[in-house]
């Protein structure tokens, strides 16, 4: 990464309202119109946004579940096909000792919810460290035990309509040319597009739309980039926990603590002097809830220090880049940026104008 990039105060970019499902959510405000006798003009009635809302809910139990342990998880969420179809066609590449791929998937993945009708919908969790996302159809008619009813993986290539990258570009999020937080958004604003136009709120709930189904590869082809993608990053774990990267570690985890439980001043205390203090008010304004889990998420070297991205598993959308500045590990030698990854189109449309300049 360029040493010398350019930093602007204030470009943290916070959403202080929103959801995983921020698609039905934005539609909810809607919801007494219904009632009263019919919603807005091209707008879903209120019964229909709850149960957008629901599903959303319902599918972020399940990734919470699948990110501890997939097994348990399709075990319990999937219906007798699923189950099947899970063996078939997902568990030959992911032996016991490679799930952690699985779990690593879901811990960072986003949920989107596509079309809803009546008990059935359509949901997503896409994973912009992978650039995958995993498609699945849930029936809710029992709301004491919602199900998945079927799945598909589905590279974040296909789901965008994009040609199959070569190797160095399907991987360049592990061999970081700009900041995180452009290259994430790269794939996470098209991808999330992608998504909305192929699954409309009030579209039908079917897994596999024909402009999407007309380009998706065999469940072995879609999952073998999106598997290239996980191996690179046990490859980046690796380099983590090298302990020629042992500074490095202890210096994050110095950091970690500072914005899972402190104070502006004791996080302003653990960062650079450079360090916006604007930013850090702004991360402070988060809710300690979602502070209170953040986790390194991504590690690589940079052109002169490391660069560390931390999430919450249980609120994901929430990115946290940080860089350390450096030949060698050192106190006080990081600066962060926050941003909400539904925000990812304005963070490139940002960077494109200061690019520019």
């Amino acid at each position: 990464m360029n040493g010398n990039r350019k930093r602007k105060q204030g470009r943290g970019l916070l959403m202080t309202a929103g959801s995983v499902w921020a698609a039905w959510t934005a539609l909810a405000s809607h919801a007494q119109a219904a009632d009263a006798g019919g919603a807005p003009q091209g707008q879903p009635p209120a019964a229909q946004v709850q149960a957008g809302v629901t599903a959303g809910m319902t599918a972020n139990l399940f990734r919470l579940h699948a990110a501890v342990n997939v097994d348990s998880a399709v075990e319990k969420w999937g219906n007798d096909d699923v189950k099947r179809k899970w063996r078939a066609d997902v568990l030959p590449l992911f032996e016991d000792a490679s799930r952690f791929e699985l779990h690593d998937f879901f811990s960072g993945a986003v949920v989107w919810v596509g079309g809803v009708k009546g008990t059935h919908a359509v949901v997503a969790f896409y994973s912009p460290w992978v650039d995958g996302a995993l498609v699945a159809a849930l029936d809710g008619a029992d709301e004491h035990k919602p199900v998945l009813t079927d799945f598909a993986f589905v590279s974040g290539e296909t789901l965008r309509g994009a040609d199959v990258p070569e190797p160095e570009e399907a991987l360049a999020l592990y061999a970081l040319k700009e900041p995180l937080m452009v290259a994430v958004a790269r794939s996470y604003a098209p991808s999330s597009a992608a998504f909305a136009a192929l699954y409309p709120p009030q579209g039908d709930p079917v897994l596999v739309p024909p402009a999407l189904k007309a380009r998706l590869d065999s469940p072995q082809g879609e999952l073998a980039l999106l598997k290239a993608r996980m191996l690179a990053r046990l490859r980046m774990f690796k380099a983590y926990l090298d302990p020629a990267n042992r500074g490095w570690l202890v210096q994050s985890g110095v950091l970690m603590h500072a914005l899972k439980s402190g104070t502006r001043e004791q996080l302003l205390a653990a960062l650079s002097e450079k360090q916006p203090a604007a930013l850090v008010e702004t991360f402070c304004q988060l809710d300690p809830r979602v502070r209170s889990e953040y986790a390194p998420l991504y590690f690589a070297k940079a052109a002169e220090g490391v660069v560390v991205g931390f999430v919450n598993p249980s609120a994901p959308r929430w990115l946290v880049e940080a860089t350390f500045q450096g030949a060698a590990p050192a106190p006080r030698a990081a600066r962060i940026e926050l941003m909400d990854l539904d925000l990812s189109g304005k963070v490139l449309a940002l960077w494109g104008k200061e690019a520019a300049k």
